[in-house]
């Protein structure tokens, strides 16, 4: 199941679609949740402030290599005008970062 928050704007939903479509295909047993869209506090000219990204919740997620396995898997559905990192990987904060960057 794939949960939003009410400030997930339209381009975004490409990146929701990818990432719960991913995680039917890999039939994970637990919600990915969107944490973050154009809401919150983030770096200045964020693509968050443009509704180009969005932020999911890892800790979810087991080993290091099964969340840039997610990553690998997400960025090839959603093709090369996308990025996607582990945010703040093994800290409290820790999270994935997904945007439409197209340059």
């Amino acid at each position: 199941m794939l949960k939003v928050k009410p400030t997930v704007r339209p381009r975004s939903l490409f990146i929701a679609a990818a990432c719960i479509n991913v995680a039917i295909d890999k039939k994970l047993d637990f919600d990915v949740v969107i944490t973050s869209g154009n809401d919150s506090k983030h770096m200045q000219n964020s693509m968050h402030y443009k509704g180009d990204a969005l932020d999911i919740r890892s800790r979810t997620f087991g080993s290091s290599e099964e969340k840039h396995q997610f990553i690998e898997d997400v960025l090839e559905r959603l093709g090369h005008s996308f990025q996607g990192i582990l945010e703040d990987e093994g800290k409290d904060n820790e999270h994935f970062h997904f945007e439409y960057d197209p340059s």
